[in-house]
């Protein structure tokens, strides 16, 4: 739903009627997502979630890194 949201407010930002209504969209899927890791770290132990975001981020930078150097940026 947040993708959604993200999406809407991308292809709205020409309507400043529908920005700020997007904007609060955008907020509430974010609280719902966080709201989510709370419960996911709390079901599965910080300490495991919060290792595999570490890798996560670890592997799209790794990605992101030879990207760039694949495309001379």
């Amino acid at each position: 739903e947040l993708t959604q949201a993200l999406s809407k407010t991308w292809r709205d930002l020409d309507d400043p009627e529908k920005v700020e209504k997007n904007r609060m969209d955008v907020c509430g899927e974010i609280a719902d997502v966080l709201i989510t890791v709370g419960q996911m770290r709390k079901m599965f132990g910080a300490e495991e979630v919060d290792k595999m975001i570490d890798f996560k981020l670890r592997r799209g930078s790794d990605r992101l890194d030879k990207w760039l150097k694949e495309n001379n940026k």
